[in-house]
């Protein structure tokens, strides 16, 4: 009964990725049919540069800290035993390159069917091929680096002491990682700045079969280099990286990339406590003082950066389109999900306000009400993502208007200067919403209503009125008026 109660769920999880996939299709040709035959090699371009930035940052990395993920018993019987590395080296490669070849199978489809969209004749077969060689070469490239940097290097005649690492000398890794670097900026120079027509020459001569080889030649680095290799400097990297990939709880978890925000703020603040200032507090008094800190914040956390950048250039942005662009399932579900999922980078913003808050020796000491603190430690980091909000989107229509490209991205809209209004608006109303964690439930007092709800509230009815057919400036105004009953209950519920 289990294995029939198994296979049922397989196949209805099966069913729902098979509809959301297909639905994903039509949606993206719908939007590339509006588009010009520029928007096709503009993607294309777009996505090599990616590939290429991929590649820099996953090779450099593997000059340091290999790809190997070995459990215990795995390091035990890879040091007592005379297995061939190459081929326990060769195994993990193959299952990285069977992930990444899926993916950009995938990938190469909903790129096929929007090139065909936008009106330039792709084939899906081809475009798939190429995008599971492009992201499987990638995927490769740190087994390839990892495999040469764990390879003995051949001891000098005469001496007695034991083989070192290939790449153990300082200099040696440091020219690798340039050079890595220096081929990752020329495959992007490339790629960006190649002529016209440049969608019909990848497609069909050369990056396909090259890339293959590429692939052919990582596997065979693969399993020669790892003939030499050093189990013993393995067994010493996979252990540690074992042991903190799979310990949630300490601050160097490998989890923390990936892992809960409570996560990624322990491992953020060990980083802020090994750090050295930098800056000074200004001398100020009153309400300056509390907004020349919570600047001082932003400038020295340099890890809420990005942060900062995501919530105003990505999440409002977002927003801003989905709710303006008619009833568009996909966008307006797929806009309330990363909402929630990108609480941590809005509350970034304020995250200066809870760091007063949460420590209660500088919040007793504050002569300020709880909103006014909120008003002035958010305002730095509401004016980085903002500006960042507004660098972005003159860049994307600077680029994208000599092609056509943007006019036809906003044509659902009234026109482009909604879209323009209401993302900074909707910056606005998510900064609001990070007032809510330290606002008292309106039922039971103990408790504080938090982000989420109030989040969920203020993206649901813009989202509920454009799957009604409401136009862009209805929303528009609706915006404006959350923004502002945000800012009253604000007034209300945070002392």
């Amino acid at each position: 009964m289990d294995r029939a109660y198994q296979v049922y769920a397989l196949l209805v999880v099966a069913v729902a990725l098979a509809l959301i996939w297909v639905m994903a299709l039509a949606q993206i040709e719908s939007v590339f049919s509006l588009m010009p035959p520029e928007a096709a090699e503009l993607t294309l371009r777009a996505v090599l540069a990616a590939a290429s930035l991929a590649f820099c940052v996953l090779g450099v990395r593997a000059f340091d800290r290999g790809p190997f993920s070995f459990s215990n018993a795995d390091i035990a019987y890879l040091v007592t035993s005379r297995v061939d590395l190459g081929l326990v080296l060769l195994s993990g490669f193959a299952a990285s390159l069977a992930r990444a070849l899926i993916v950009g199978a995938f990938a190469g489809v909903a790129f096929g069917v929007a090139a065909g969209a936008a009106g330039s004749s792709v084939s899906l077969v081809v475009s798939a091929v190429v995008f599971a060689s492009m992201f499987g070469s990638v995927a490769g490239a740190p087994w390839a680096i990892g495999a040469a940097r764990v390879r003995r290097a051949s001891p000098r005649r005469g001496s007695s002491s034991c083989a070192s690492l290939l790449l153990d000398r300082g200099w040696r890794k440091w020219i690798a990682k340039g050079l890595v670097a220096l081929i990752a900026i020329s495959l992007t120079f490339l790629s960006m700045t190649s002529a016209p027509g440049f969608l019909a020459g990848p497609f069909s001569c050369w990056l396909g079969p090259s890339l293959c080889i590429l692939i052919v030649a990582e596997s065979v680095l693969v399993l020669l280099l790892g003939r030499r290799a050093d189990s013993s400097e393995i067994a010493q990297e996979t252990s540690l990286s074992y042991g903190t990939r799979h310990d949630m709880f300490t601050s160097l978890s490998i989890a923390a990339t990936f892992g809960t925000d409570a996560i990624k703020e322990e491992r953020r603040r060990a980083k802020v406590v090994r750090r050295r200032p930098i800056f000074a507090l200004p001398q100020s008094e009153g309400a300056a003082a509390i907004f020349s800190r919570a600047a001082l914040s932003v400038a020295r956390q340099r890890e809420g950066w990005p942060l900062l950048v995501a919530a105003g250039a990505v999440v409002a942005p977002f927003g801003a389109f989905a709710v303006s662009s008619g009833p568009n399932p996909v966008f307006l579900i797929l806009w309330l999900f990363v909402l929630q999922k990108s609480a941590r980078s809005v509350r970034e913003i304020s995250r200066p306000f809870a760091d007063d808050l949460r420590i209660r020796t500088i919040r007793d000491n504050l002569p300020f009400r709880t909103r006014t603190i909120f008003a002035l430690g958010s305002l730095p980091g509401f004016i980085v993502a903002l500006s960042a909000q507004i660098l972005v989107l003159v860049i994307v229509m600077l680029l994208l208007g000599p092609m056509g490209i943007g006019a036809s991205v906003v044509s659902d809209a009234n026109n482009a200067g909604i879209l323009l209004l209401l993302a900074p608006l909707t910056l606005v109303g998510m900064a609001m919403c990070c007032a809510f964690d330290a606002a008292r439930s309106f039922f039971r007092q103990e408790e504080l209503i938090g982000y989420e709800l109030p989040a969920f509230v203020f993206a649901g009815i813009p989202s509920l009125m454009a799957m009604m057919g409401a136009t862009s400036a209805d929303v528009l105004i609706v915006v404006v008026i959350l923004d502002l009953a945000l800012g009253v209950l604000v007034f209300d519920r945070v002392g």
